[in-house]
């Protein structure tokens, strides 16, 4: 999966440290459990993630178009919709452009009942350097 370039000042002003592949896979592979399960990607970046939870629901039998349905994110970055797009073509409805900690679950009204599993990588990131909002 491609990673997303940006400069060293805005990684650190982002919190942006990006999650091997493989330990992302091994994660999501440990995570979700059922067929039904609901995913939250709450930064969900350069996508390794989600590029994760579909190879995992299609390792226990959900098709694509099913697994695209249960799994849902954010990002504060446009970046992160480019790769969003080459993984999930259908994810609309189910992934914000806003920052994680501004959201409720009524963000997500295509989730009527919560999400099981949370996976990600959330950025790191000094309280000194966050909104009060936030």
């Amino acid at each position: 999966m491609s990673t997303m370039t940006r400069n060293i000042s805005d990684k650190k002003q982002y919190g942006v440290f990006y999650t091997p592949k493989r330990v992302a896979d091994i994660l999501c592979d440990w995570a979700i459990q059922s067929e039904s399960d609901r995913v939250l990607e709450p930064s969900f970046g350069g996508c390794d993630f989600l590029g994760a939870s579909l190879a995992r629901f299609r390792e226990i039998g959900v098709t694509d178009n099913i697994a695209s349905e249960q799994i849902s994110g954010c990002d504060i970055d446009e970046n992160a919709f480019t790769f969003l797009r080459e993984i999930i073509p259908n994810a609309n409805g189910h992934f914000r452009k806003a920052d994680f900690l501004t959201l409720t679950l009524s963000s997500f009204p295509l989730v009527e009942n919560g999400f099981d599993v949370v996976v990600g990588n959330p950025p790191y990131v000094s309280h000194h350097n966050m909104a009060e909002s936030q």
